[in-house]
């Protein structure tokens, strides 16, 4: 089988690596040393002296499913994917742990990237900053997404303090136009700035039918290789931000999807259909 030859391959290649086959109709209860859940035949458990993962056959082979008729169509093989990610978790002496902060009306995060963390072997955990005194010591980092309403003082300060000990911030700006000067603080602190309203594009090549669905140019760095020359990256309602010193002590940036020139933001967005730049709205280019 593909997964089968991947094994051999993984066995072949690595001292390191032992490859061994256990019959569950011979020792049905092999696996309930390493979980207390029940598993797919011909799943896989990676063990080494740390710590084991289970990896269920049902996340090996990637399927859909045709609601129509239910039948299950196998679209993908991630055997190499998982695998890796598994022989990291077991050997690593450290696993990442990301905290995500609630309380805020935070975005919750979708399946879809929660199951790419998983497999990242990040742990994450949602908390609300009123109930510690401080972002807990082993945050790797600490994730905000798109609160709808604004930090508190005390939060605030936290999550400053947090950075001044070189911590790791992933904020996602809300896109409703919500003043929050705490927030801002936090930005400033990192020596940016957002711009009120939302990115207005003028240059019919960096947007889709409408001007605030945004086709940003793409800079080349190992967090955008993955998209390819071929393909646009679609980013509808977006804030524009700034960075407000370039010489920042400690700081250094990296805009990796910017407007262009003709770019402006809106400020007053009573109208969405009104796309004219208006007396107090303000000039790009922006990153966003």
């Amino acid at each position: 089988t593909t997964l089968g030859q991947t094994l051999q391959r993984y066995d072949d290649l690595s001292e390191h690596i032992t490859v061994e086959y256990v019959d569950p109709t011979v020792n049905p209860s092999f696996h309930t040393q390493y979980t207390d859940s029940s598993i797919s035949m011909s799943s896989l458990i990676v063990v080494s002296d740390k710590r084991s993962k289970v990896i269920d056959y049902s996340d090996i082979y990637e399927s859909t499913i045709d609601y129509e008729t239910y039948t299950s169509t196998t679209t993908g093989y991630d055997g190499e994917g998982q695998i890796t990610s598994a022989i990291d978790y077991v050997t690593s002496d450290d696993m990442p742990q990301m905290y995500m902060t609630e309380g805020h009306g935070e975005l919750t995060l979708s399946s879809t990237f929660t199951s790419g963390l998983t497999k990242e072997n990040v742990e994450y955990e949602t908390i609300n900053l009123m109930d510690y005194e401080a972002v807990p010591e082993d945050a790797s980092s600490l994730f905000i997404n798109a609160p709808a309403s604004d930090f508190n003082s005390d939060d605030k300060d936290k999550v400053i303090a947090y950075l001044e000990k070189g911590g790791n911030v992933v904020i996602v700006l809300p896109y409703d136009g919500e003043n929050m000067p705490n927030l801002d603080e936090i930005l400033s602190y990192m020596g940016l700035s957002v711009a009120d309203g939302l990115v207005v594009e003028q240059n019919k090549q960096n947007y889709y039918q409408n001007p605030f669905y945004l086709l940003p140019d793409m800079s080349y760095s190992i967090y955008t290789s993955g998209v390819s020359s071929n393909y646009y990256v679609f980013a509808p309602f977006s804030r524009g931000i700034r960075i407000v010193d370039e010489e920042a002590e400690g700081m250094s940036y990296s805009s990796f999807m910017t407007t262009s020139d003709q770019a402006f933001s809106k400020t007053e967005l009573t109208n969405a259909s009104d796309v004219a730049k208006g007396e107090n709205d303000i000039d790009g280019p922006f990153a966003i």
